[in-house]
């Protein structure tokens, strides 16, 4: 996680916000002194991971710009390709390695309203999809786009970020 923080603090996303689940108060104090923003689904065992998407998304959505987000499972892209996502001036901006979506997404703040009022059983690719929502795939040079760490014990969290306007 610390890994993650460090990546987009780098970049110079802020806030970053992390909306937490699973193993909240072990992941607040890893992360204490980062200045990370932590939210919490109190729901988190009741209901899915596009929950904890809409609640970061609804909480910074008029702190910033643009959003960087990845799920917490997915801390290896790099710097570089955050540089090629920004570039992008595509209302969604997608990593693409070998032909395959990866993480993370940026997200122009002016859509996600567009996102959260959409419905969607197939979580936040599914509300894209549906909300009609321009999208660009971003071709990268980094595998690290597809790796996912997760496992049965990993903490539920979405990670946010923005570039300063």
């Amino acid at each position: 996680m610390r890994l993650l923080v460090s990546t987009l603090q780098q970049a110079g996303a802020e806030p970053i916000v992390v909306v937490t689940g699973n193993q909240a108060d072990a992941l607040e104090k890893e992360l204490s002194k980062s200045g990370v923003v932590f939210l919490h689904n109190k729901d988190y065992m009741t209901s899915q991971m596009f929950d904890s998407v809409k609640l970061g998304l609804s909480y910074i959505n008029d702190k910033c710009d643009r959003v960087l987000f990845t799920i917490s499972d997915a801390p290896l892209f790099t710097m570089q390709t955050i540089a090629e996502l920004f570039r992008s001036d595509a209302d969604i901006a997608i990593p693409v390695f070998t032909g395959r979506k990866g993480h993370p997404l940026l997200i122009k703040t002016t859509v996600i309203p567009r996102i959260l009022e959409t419905e969607s059983d197939n979580g936040l690719r599914g509300a894209i999809r549906a909300s009609g929502v321009e999208t660009e795939l971003v071709t990268v040079e980094d595998e690290g786009v597809l790796f996912y760490t997760s496992s049965s014990s990993s903490t539920t969290a979405s990670f946010f970020g923005r570039c300063t306007r």
